[in-house]
């Protein structure tokens, strides 16, 4: 038997906040790739979720880029979404936070384009929350 305030409810409602978040940004992160030129999106006054300008990247090509926390906010997530066309061959390189330690503010990635024939693009998204 759990009683109210006990560690084990406290996890569940830490899990259960964390799904929300999870389910915010994803639709951030969706209404970002609809609309690209948007660039960052608040979504409280906690966290909020960066997306980069779309990167192109030819055939044979390998380019990377990043997306930057504001000021006062610290990368907590991240990663790539290919933009267009999404089989043009495009391979992830690497995808994480940097600087590397305790205080992240961005999140970097880097692709190849292995087609020989078809360019692509993509866009790398950082989940940031305020100190």
């Amino acid at each position: 038997m759990q009683l109210e305030g006990s560690p084990m409810n406290t996890r569940r409602s830490r899990g259960a906040k964390l799904r929300t978040i999870a389910i915010l940004a994803g639709g951030v992160l969706a209404a970002a790739l609809l609309f690209p030129t948007l660039g960052a999106h608040a979504i409280s006054g906690d966290y909020m979720v960066v997306v980069s300008a779309p990167e192109s990247l030819a055939p044979g090509a390998t380019s990377g880029g990043n997306a930057t926390c504001p000021p006062g906010f610290v990368a907590t997530g991240g990663g790539v979404d290919l933009t267009q066309p999404e089989n043009a061959g495009l391979r992830l390189i690497n995808s994480a936070p940097y600087p590397l330690g305790p205080n992240p503010g961005a999140w970097v990635a880097n692709m190849v384009n292995e087609s020989t024939t078809t360019s692509g693009g993509f866009v790398i998204t950082v989940v940031c929350f305020g100190k």
